[in-house]
């Protein structure tokens, strides 16, 4: 009976120690509070482009952005911070252009105002230290 006892209380210091690291693993999630990602197009006058970002739980559809418009989302980072938001666009001739929009394992100590700008010769991403626009990538390889 003693010996019951015994790995009783074990279990339940094993249960009440996952149950803390549980609750401040959601604490600290939610500390850290939102992100938030902004694309907006700088393609031209007469030029259109077209978004589609998306993550494994959330489609935000297909976004129609004509020169100097954008959107944005909100979101908080997964229990497992694997939270990540991809997007597609699409214009003139170029039609399957991917990107990570918000990458946790990349961003999370980047931003978490994450800003994307379209450009003609490609894409950048704002960088708050230097604040300015970095090129990132070229629309085509």
């Amino acid at each position: 009976m003693a010996e019951f006892k015994g790995r009783s209380r074990r279990l339940l210091l094993v249960e009440a120690l996952f149950m803390s690291l549980l609750v401040m693993e959601l604490a600290s999630t939610q500390v850290s509070g939102k992100k938030h990602v902004h694309v907006t197009s700088a393609m031209g006058d007469g030029e259109t482009i077209y978004v589609h970002c998306k993550s494994k739980d959330n489609d935000l559809g297909v976004q129609k952005l004509e020169n100097g418009q954008g959107f944005q989302w909100s979101f908080h980072v997964n229990l497992f911070r694997t939270t990540l938001f991809y997007c597609n666009v699409s214009w003139r001739d170029i039609s399957d252009f991917y990107f990570d929009a918000y990458d946790y394992q990349r961003d999370r100590y980047v931003c978490s105002d994450c800003r994307w700008l379209f450009a003609p010769e490609g894409l950048y991403s704002w960088n708050d230290d230097n604040q300015g626009w970095v090129f990132r990538y070229d629309w085509r390889p």
